[in-house]
């Protein structure tokens, strides 16, 4: 679940371990200990979530968003997918509706005297979706002390607020369970990330794609406040190892974004009770911090030589009905 928690965190934030082999056989792994005689393969457990926000009448916007979370634990590894989706469109109304005739008022402007006199329009504001797959190898036994992985994983995403069109790339890393004192416990990972970014194209500014290679680190608390109520927090941190060639820059001296500037923090602050059965409710606030953002989509109206940033930080509140199959 902690390392879950840290796969969610990292993908948030943007391929395969190097390990010594015989290239005519299988990797092989050492283990430190043995797993206990009454250890035994999971199977799959599947978590879905879901929530919606539907506002009508003198406001008119929806807001949904939607999970999913597959693992599976055997006795040395793990296997894991989570997936992500949220969506919001808001009615807003932009000026008055030239195709009717209305009176001036005194400064030469109409006079509306109902929304039917005003021009709305639908507005996107959030549109995002990631998928992560992850595995995790244990090169001492899960659960036990130092408990330690070895983990890759994957990533493809798209975030509209973020000027993201699409990302993607890769993880490497360790990953080892620091402390471990009832019902608390704290993982920590290290690891290399490498991500690729497609920005969305603005008017007389075409995006150009580049990619990042970044230092990992991240931290993931459980706190099993009681059989049916988990409160979980975490933060991951990566900063660029090499230079953005093509990133968008807010220093108009500089062509790209130099190594070590790039810095991404992603935290997560999350409170999960069963409210029957398998059903569960799902409270959770994820910050987000990127000191080089990406452009922003302008406005009509406005030249093609304007330049907006979007700001370094954002966050998204949910809360989200949860069902546990398996």
């Amino acid at each position: 679940m902690t390392r879950s928690l840290l796969a969610g965190l990292c993908a948030a934030l943007t391929a395969g371990p190097s390990l010594a082999q015989d290239t005519t056989g299988g990797p092989t792994f050492t283990y430190v200990e043995m797993p206990k005689d009454d250890a035994k393969d999971t199977g799959w457990h599947v978590e879905a979530k879901a929530g919606l926000l539907w506002l009508a009448g003198n406001s008119d916007s929806t807001s949904l968003s939607a999970g999913l979370k597959l693992t599976r634990d055997a006795l040395w590894q793990r296997y894991s997918l989570t997936a992500a989706y949220a969506y919001s469109k808001a009615r807003v109304y932009v000026g008055p509706d030239p195709s009717r005739t209305l009176p001036l008022g005194p400064d030469g402007k109409p006079i509306v005297t109902s929304f039917d006199d005003l021009r709305a329009d639908s507005a996107l504001s959030a549109r995002l979706w990631n998928v992560t797959p992850r595995f995790d190898q244990w090169l001492i036994r899960r659960g036990a002390p130092g408990d330690t992985s070895i983990y890759v994983l994957g990533n493809i995403a798209s975030d509209y607020a973020a000027g993201k069109k699409l990302f993607g790339g890769g993880q490497v890393g360790v990953s080892t369970l620091l402390i471990k004192a009832g019902a608390h416990s704290l993982t920590g990972e290290l690891g290399y990330d490498f991500t690729y970014v497609q920005p969305y194209d603005i008017p007389g500014n075409p995006a150009v794609g580049y990619s990042i290679h970044s230092i990992l680190a991240a931290l993931a608390y459980i706190w099993d406040i009681s059989k049916t109520t988990k409160l979980n927090a975490g933060v991951a941190y990566l900063v660029n190892l090499n230079r953005e060639d093509g990133a968008p820059n807010a220093d108009p001296t500089e062509n790209g974004v130099p190594a070590f500037q790039d810095h991404r923090v992603n935290t997560l602050v999350g409170l999960t009770t069963q409210v029957y059965g398998r059903l569960s409710l799902n409270v959770s606030w994820t910050g987000r911090y990127d000191a080089k953002p990406q452009l922003s989509q302008l406005p009509t109206g406005v030249s093609s030589e304007s330049k907006i940033f979007l700001r370094t930080f954002d966050s998204i509140t949910q809360v989200q009905l949860v069902y546990t199959f398996g």
